[in-house]
């Protein structure tokens, strides 16, 4: 199957914490990738030179993989937990297709 080649981007650059954030997905491969923001994502924050995971906070999420089809773009929100220490964070979220995983990053954020 090739690798991926989705992208996603981030709607801001600086949030607080407890705030909805809004990850934009998309996709310009040939195969629908299954997604679950929810459950399949990690927050990671920048610990001087390395990304490290942050500890998941107690979220309640549905079973249910969502599909993003070729070249299509969808939006998705995601909470800030009201817990996480301030700096610069990104959100790192699973897809899967044909069997195969991947990890797709949002770009830097700020949370303060």
């Amino acid at each position: 199957m090739g690798r991926a080649s989705g992208r996603r981007a981030i709607l801001a650059a600086i949030v607080s914490r407890g705030e909805s954030i809004t990850l934009r997905l998309s996709h310009g491969g040939p195969v629908t990738w299954s997604y679950n923001v929810c459950s399949g994502s990690r927050l990671e924050r920048l610990d001087r030179v390395a990304w490290v995971d942050v500890p998941p906070s107690l979220t309640l999420c549905t079973a249910v993989m969502f599909g993003l089809q070729a070249r299509a773009v969808k939006d998705e929100p995601f909470c800030i937990p009201d817990a996480l220490q301030p700096g610069l964070h990104r959100v790192r979220i699973e897809f899967r297709a044909n069997g195969l995983a991947r990890w797709v990053y949002s770009g830097a954020f700020d949370v303060r």
